[in-house]
């Protein structure tokens, strides 16, 4: 069952190759890819999608480029954010950050709380056109900054709560489907000295 949930995991994953990612976050994909590549079926490359790295702009163009669509989250293949979600919250996050090799860095993201009453009934998803209005409330009050990275925060009492990033979009006549997934943690210097063909014995 693990080897199972890992290689699903991997087919959620992106080589390096394929798209541009952090490093960090290319190598992962690599490893894993490595790890499941005997075990993979014939037609395993094809289930490989790109990994886009969206920043906050790019989402923002992406709503006013589909107007009054249905603005849908799939957080994992086949499961989707219920059909009555909120927007309950955005943050525009300043992250400063030492990683375990003592080097010191910013980031800054904007993260998106979406939220389910559990007792709210809807025939129909939040639209592109409403969401574009909440953003818009947003920006009067707090400016938001257009190339920081755009996360999703997402869970209920099923799911841990976690920060998504978008994997995909697909677009249809009338819906926006917005495919999200959970990064893994890494150790940055140990994954740069693995790309560099070093040793990673004591590098933290």
């Amino acid at each position: 069952m693990l080897c199972y949930n890992l290689f699903h995991f991997c087919a959620s994953l992106p080589r390096a190759a394929d798209a541009v990612v952090p490093v960090a976050e290319a190598a992962v994909a690599n490893n894993l890819w490595r790890c499941f590549q005997k075990e993979a079926p014939p037609n395993f490359s094809s289930q490989i999608k790109k990994y886009r790295k969206m920043n906050t702009s790019e989402f923002l163009n992406l709503l006013k480029s589909h107007p009054d669509k249905e603005l849908i989250f799939e957080y994992r293949q086949g499961f989707f954010v219920p059909m009555a979600y909120h927007i309950t919250e955005v943050k525009n996050l300043h992250i400063e950050a030492v990683d375990c090799g003592g080097r010191p860095s910013e980031d800054f993201q904007t993260v998106v709380q979406l939220w389910v009453s559990g007792d709210e009934q809807t025939e129909r998803h939040l639209s592109t056109d409403k969401a574009l209005k909440i953003f818009d409330i947003v920006r009067k009050m707090k400016p938001m900054r257009g190339t920081a990275d755009i996360l999703f925060e997402w869970g209920d009492q099923y799911l841990p709560t976690s920060n998504y990033r978008v994997n995909d979009v697909e677009a249809t006549d009338n819906q926006l489907v917005v495919k999200m997934f959970v990064p893994p943690t890494v150790c940055k210097p140990k994954l740069e000295l693995e790309l560099a063909g070093c040793s990673t014995v004591g590098c933290c």
